[in-house]
This record gives structure tokens, C-alpha cells and sequence, in this order.
């Protein structure tokens, strides 16, 4: 594990050396976006860390106002149908769709 992170480490000063000057000075910029409003940009996430138990975490975001659309608990994360459908939930229930 040590091995592997030194190895990663010489390859990042080599490839990108003002990232890791930036990183080892503690000064990061933040990343901005631009958002017509709410419902305009919605983050889907999936998580499989329950997949040993056959259960998948699905959540859906608006970074706008920072609300979460839905947290949903499920046996699979391989059917777009099922994340279609959440969003469309989501979509009626706050009255309407980006």
C-alpha cells in the first residue's frame, strides 16, 4: 500500500507539479457552476457499499438549492428504467420537469 502511494505520488509531480504545489499549500480553488434555477441541474448518484448484502443506494440531488430529490434503497443499480422513474417522481412532485 505504501509502494503504491509513493508511486502515485512521483507520477503526480511529474505530471501535473502546480496541482501538487497547490495541494501541499492548502490552496484549492472551488469549481463554480452556472444554474437557471431549480430543477435546472440534477445529480444522480449510485452507490453499491451494501452490494454484499444485494442492496443499492440511489440519491438524487439539485445542487441549487441544495435539496435532496430522493434516497431510494433497491435490489438492483442496473435498470435505467428504475432511475427514470425516480426522477419523474421527483418531477411530479415538485410540479413540473427542467
Amino acid at each position: 500500500m505504501l509502494l503504491m502511494r509513493k508511486t502515485i505520488g512521483q507520477f503526480l509531480k511529474l505530471k501535473e507539479p502546480e496541482r501538487v504545489e497547490m495541494r501541499r499549500r492548502r490552496k484549492f480553488r472551488r469549481k463554480q457552476f452556472w444554474s437557471a434555477g431549480v430543477m435546472d441541474i440534477i445529480t444522480v448518484d449510485q452507490h453499491d457499499k451494501w452490494k454484499r448484502f444485494g442492496l443499492y443506494l440511489h440519491a438524487g440531488l439539485d445542487p441549487f438549492p441544495g435539496r435532496v430529490l430522493w434516497t431510494k434503497i433497491w435490489w438492483t443499480n442496473r435498470d435505467p428504467r428504475l432511475v427514470c422513474s425516480y426522477y419523474l417522481n421527483a418531477c411530479r412532485k415538485d410540479g413540473g420537469m427542467s
